[in-house]
């Protein structure tokens, strides 16, 4: 991922407030991405108006562990992890702070890491890892629940 002077700034906002990961496949183009998004105070009140959202290309590698490559078979897929971020001990913070001018961001899925009775319910087991300069290995987000709407990773 190339960073931006402007992706550095606002990874230090004080009023940073989510970090979103985007993988979709819109007009014939496969897209990756993350997104911060940044409230924005009204002047005359204590009241926030629309966010901000400061995008940055990047690179996410799947690795599909459901036995059927659901993934790599599928190419209208859609992945969307989003990250809340309230206070400055967020872990998603300790990962913005360790990216500078010169650091090489990737991310990596690990999707559809279940078991055979899961599959029978229809749940699912998803981990977004954010990795830095190849070594430093930082897991940032997790759900396990319904493969449905509320699921990251769309097929």
């Amino acid at each position: 991922m190339k960073t931006s002077e402007i992706f550095l700034q606002a990874k230090k906002d004080k009023n940073l407030r989510s970090f979103l990961l985007f993988d979709e496949n819109s007009t014939g183009k496969r897209m990756k991405y993350i997104r911060l998004a940044i409230d924005v105070k009204n002047k005359y009140s204590n009241n926030y108006e629309s966010p901000i959202f400061i995008e940055c290309d990047t690179d996410i590698k799947y690795e599909d562990y459901s036995g059927k490559q659901l993934i790599k078979n599928n190419d209208n897929y859609k992945t969307c992890f989003h990250c809340s971020i309230y206070s400055n001990e967020s872990h998603i913070k300790t990962f913005l702070k360790a990216i500078n001018k010169n650091t090489d961001v990737k991310f990596k899925v690990i999707a559809y890491n279940g078991c055979e009775a899961w599959e029978k319910l229809n749940l699912v087991h998803h981990s977004l890892y954010g990795i830095i300069n190849d070594k430093d290995v930082y897991l940032l987000e997790q759900y396990t629940g319904h493969n449905n709407t509320a699921s990251p990773i769309q097929l």
